[in-house]
């Protein structure tokens, strides 16, 4: 939604229809898993330069099916920031099959080459989905759709940023032994 009380918004719903291999179903459960999971990594991030999340703000559910509200820009939030999925820095566009991946257009407009932005990439993600094990006891599912890549204005990468926290898994001795809440 462009304009949701004055700021765009994304609304993940339920879909009765299978995509891929899943149907989605966000009954009153994956809902609140999903936004209890997204304060947990919101802490995670508050301090964190090289991290980020869309993050799930308010969902409900109706007779099994509902929704979840998601912010539209990254927290923390930082002006002049940009994302993009990471499926799309390696995809080709269909509509023009010409025209470079996204990966060899930010390699051109950053003079940082194609290897060493796959360094920075892995390095981040790594780290990122790592940092969520060991001091939140999570397992961030961050495959390329749940996984966004944060640029600035000069088209330089600055952030991982993830979301959708619906599938996300726990360890609870990991958060036991952190004297963390285990009520997900």
């Amino acid at each position: 939604i462009k304009n949701f009380h004055g700021r765009p918004i994304f609304i993940k719903t339920s879909l009765p229809k299978r995509i891929s291999r899943f149907t989605r179903e966000l009954n009153e459960n994956s809902i609140l898993h999903s936004l209890k999971i997204a304060k947990e990594v919101r802490k995670l991030c508050l301090n964190s330069g090289n991290f980020g999340l869309l993050d799930e703000i308010v969902g409900f559910s109706h007779k099994g099916s509902g929704c979840i509200f998601r912010e539209f820009d990254a927290y923390p939030k930082i002006k002049n920031r940009f994302l993009m999925p990471f499926f799309s820095i390696y995809s080709f566009d269909y509509k023009n099959p010409g025209e470079e991946l996204i990966i060899e257009q930010i390699s051109e407009k950053t003079g940082i080459s194609i290897g060493n932005l796959l360094k920075w990439f892995l390095k981040n993600i790594i780290e990122f989905w790592c940092e969520a094990v060991k001091k939140k006891g999570l397992i961030l599912e961050m495959h390329a759709q749940n996984t966004l890549l944060e640029i600035d204005s000069d088209f330089k990468p600055m952030r991982i940023v993830v979301r959708d926290f619906c599938s996300v898994g726990i360890d609870f001795k990991i958060r036991k032994s952190l004297k963390l809440h285990t009520n997900f």
